[in-house]
């Protein structure tokens, strides 16, 4: 699910040594496993489905592979939204779960839930603006039958476009490093143990 730079790496990897097949999740607004689509299919044998599909093709995974955004303190996991609902169906298909995350995207704070902390994308990746006034005047779907005509100037509700969710760690099998693989328990360590290497170096700051 989803696209990142090492996540894409790592699967070209993969796909050097060994056989196998690709079932690539995605979802609106910003279809971001298109790049990965693009940079596995002439190596790989891929399948391409929305998220709507992936209960039905979960059934046929023997891993899940996702990029992750940050590891946090608490061992969760910050990542595009749909990671999260990604990471519960494999856990209640027991589908382990391998996170890709860089050591220098570890971070220190914890996060227990998407709503306090997160990033909202722009609503014109999801609804459509009239273009004379500039007003949202429908949801950016295509068809939507007679959800598009609306008499009013606006929308009847507001437009929430979150740009991450959080995948707590109990539906984390495995974080994968440039130190080696480590249980999500262990990135609290990982973290201390690099924030003493900094102080070791004088690079690390606890005004930063």
């Amino acid at each position: 699910f989803g696209s990142t730079p090492l996540l894409r790496k790592v699967l070209l990897m993969a796909a050097a040594k060994k056989n196998f097949r690709l079932i690539i999740v995605d979802s609106r607004p910003l279809n971001n496993s298109l790049k990965t689509l693009r940079a596995l299919s002439p190596h790989v044998v891929c399948a391409y489905t929305p998220l709507a599909g992936a209960a039905k093709l979960m059934n046929e995974a023997t891993r899940v592979i996702l990029g992750a955004s940050a590891m946090l303190s608490n061992g969760s996991m910050l990542a595009d939204a749909g990671n999260a609902m990604i990471a519960s169906l494999a856990k209640s298909k027991q589908i382990p779960v391998i996170a890709l995350c860089e050591s220098y995207k570890f971070s220190e704070r914890v996060q227990l839930d998407s709503i306090v902390h997160n990033e909202l994308g722009s609503t014109r990746e999801i609804a459509v603006a009239d273009d004379k006034d500039g007003v949202v005047t429908q949801l950016n779907t295509g068809y939507c039958g007679a959800a598009t005509q609306h008499d009013n100037k606006s929308l009847p509700f507001n437009i929430v476009n979150l740009r991450y969710d959080c995948t707590p760690i109990g539906n984390i099998s495995a974080v994968a490093t440039e130190t080696g693989l480590i249980p999500p328990t262990s990135v609290p360590v990982l973290i201390r143990e690099l924030r003493l290497e900094l102080e070791r170096n004088n690079i690390y700051s606890t005004n930063i």
